[in-house]
């Protein structure tokens, strides 16, 4: 990640919504290997259906930052509460509520960080 020293001060280069490219690398360093963290899968029946519907909603909408900076607080400082991870896994919730009248679906807190972490695993995987 390129990093600009601006008056003493780091500064994170903007990065269009349109750059793919950018955004598969920062979704790479937080799901890769070199992550710290991964997360466990639940028992839980259709969990890996629910992180697919997760992927397949972002490979639509395009890039969701709040989603990245989420999973990356989750794995690096273990900070489930910040205001990313709430808007996160309310976009979650929303993604999913859109099929839960039909097959009961409902990620918890618990839940929610591996539905994360592999729905933009998968969304965001290199072709």
């Amino acid at each position: 990640m390129l990093i600009i020293l601006a008056q003493g001060q780091a500064r994170l280069p903007k990065i269009k919504i349109s750059d793919n490219a950018a955004v598969r690398s920062i979704v790479e360093d937080v799901t890769s290997d070199k992550s710290p963290l991964r997360f466990e899968r639940p028992a839980k029946p259709h969990i890996d259906s629910m992180a697919e519907d997760v992927s397949s909603s972002l490979k639509r909408s395009g890039p969701d930052y709040d989603m990245i900076d989420c999973l990356s607080e989750l794995e690096y400082q273990q900070r489930p509460n910040t205001a990313a991870c709430n808007y996160a896994y309310a976009k979650v919730e929303l993604i999913l509520s859109k099929i839960a009248d039909v097959v009961g679906w409902g990620v918890t807190r618990d839940e929610f960080s591996y539905v994360l972490q592999r729905g933009l695993e998968d969304a965001y995987r290199a072709e």
